[in-house]
């Protein structure tokens, strides 16, 4: 691996990294497939290297898992990874995309993949919701609603990386923010808006 450090640019590295763990769940979760969809952000790939930052500690053995979003199902290989036995799901609004993710995530019964608007299919047992930015200001406004009306009487949390749209929260008053800063690698294309996320929970 010394060698390998030497002879490859980090960057190439910290991408095999992603696709070798990528290819114990059957096949590769990277790369950003753009989606037509108004007010919906392409499909990007959170890297395994920040997830521990953002989920350690924050999930409970009770907890329904939901990755908002799910594109090729990097996060939810990583929960996976980490051995967890909770209920799964991811959203994905792109079709060819959402039906790949199922197939690839069949033998894990814990798993399920819903293809179609997000918004419309938020599962009403989830309890921890994942976004990386998927949407504009607009339909994150209708994902605070519509998880406003599901989180009555139970513990919900929501972990907003790359939290372009936090103000929807903040205006709302009626979410909890804390806001916290991720150490990204070294190598990689990273904007400063990767290097925070938000831990959301609604004011009981």
């Amino acid at each position: 691996m010394t060698f390998l450090r030497k002879l490859w640019p980090a960057e190439i590295l910290r991408s095999c990294k992603n696709a070798l763990t990528d290819f114990r769940y059957g096949g590769f979760s990277g790369g950003y497939i753009r989606n037509p969809a108004p007010g919906a952000h392409g499909t990007g790939a959170t890297d395994y290297a920040i997830m521990s930052q953002l989920f350690d500690g924050r999930i409970h053995p009770d907890d329904v898992l939901v990755d908002v979003g799910c594109g090729r199902g990097r996060v939810i290989n990583w929960w996976l990874s980490q051995g967890l036995a909770n209920r799964i799901y991811g959203l994905e609004q792109l079709r060819d995309v959402g039906e790949a993710t199922r197939r690839r995530l069949r033998p894990y019964k814990n798993v399920t993949i819903i293809i179609g608007d997000a918004i419309d299919h938020l599962p009403d047992d989830g309890t921890l919701f994942y976004l990386f930015n998927p949407f504009d200001e607009r339909i994150v406004r209708r994902f605070a609603d519509r998880l406003w009306r599901l989180a009555e009487g139970k513990r919900v949390t929501v972990i907003y990386f790359a939290p372009v749209h936090l103000d929807v929260f903040k205006v709302a008053l009626c979410w909890r923010i804390k806001e916290l800063e991720v150490r990204v690698p070294s190598a990689g294309q990273f904007e400063e808006r990767h290097k925070r996320f938000a831990v959301i929970t609604p004011v009981n």
